[in-house]
């Protein structure tokens, strides 16, 4: 209708005599292949159940897609997608029901249910992402908001090995002089604290220059040259 225009197309009532919409659906798959309008018509697809829109159900009354719903109850069909991809239920999409923040999921917090965590929390005055994040990782409910204190696993970590003794990692990286993030990358690596005090608060690795072939210590794993001489001879080299 868009390409040709609606003056090139007439509307006919073919039959009326469904007693509910699944028989509707099955007499529009029948006519479509009766009359072959896929191939010599305009349907794009078998119709019924078969076609591309998913059924929807508003109020206990079932319509053939969203689009349909929407425009039954007078609501514009993209504010009506999107109340339904962010959690509103049909009925309070189509406006027959009254959103108050409610999701699809209820919450049971201290013997009173809310409709969704953002209800619930706005509800005790605490953010909805501070909850739903605690939420995802594990923490109960009464965790969650606030009602029980959770026990953090983030007490600090005594470091030893040798004859050495650190109380945190802090105090390992401000005596060995370096960073708290090249401990972490090392550490994500598999190196022991014991190898990176090594290597890093010590001489470092010992090598080989690739020059003289004499040996050397350093502490970066790049550096295959010991002195600036040997990189320019290197470098300066035909």
């Amino acid at each position: 209708m868009r390409k040709y225009g609606l003056n090139k197309f007439k509307i006919k009532l073919l039959r009326n005599d469904a007693k509910n919409f699944k028989e509707l659906l099955k007499q529009e798959a029948n006519y479509i292949k009766q009359n072959n309008t896929i191939k010599n018509g305009y349907n794009s697809s078998f119709g019924g159940e078969l076609g591309t829109g998913k059924t929807i159900t508003v109020d206990n009354k079932v319509f053939p897609s969203r689009a349909f719903a929407a425009d039954y109850y007078g609501i514009e069909q993209n504010k009506f997608n999107w109340r339904l991809r962010h959690g509103w239920t049909p009925e309070q999409a189509a406006e027959i029901e009254k959103w108050d923040g409610a999701g699809p999921k209820k919450i049971k917090v201290k013997n009173k249910e809310f409709n969704s965590i953002q209800s619930a929390a706005k509800y005790f005055n605490l953010r909805s992402q501070t909850v739903r994040k605690r939420l995802r990782r594990g923490w109960s409910v009464e965790e969650a908001f606030d009602f029980n204190k959770k026990k953090l696993n983030n007490q600090p970590i005594e470091i030893n090995f040798d004859d050495k003794a650190f109380k945190n990692q802090a105090t390992f990286c401000r005596q060995g002089g370096f960073s708290d993030a090249l401990v972490l990358l090392r550490r994500k690596e598999g190196w022991s604290y014991k190898t990176i005090w090594d290597i890093y608060a010590g001489q470092g690795i010992k090598k080989i220059c690739k020059v003289c072939n004499n040996g050397f210590y350093a502490k970066r794993r790049d550096k295959i040259y010991c002195s600036k001489e040997c990189s320019w001879k290197k470098k300066t080299k035909f």
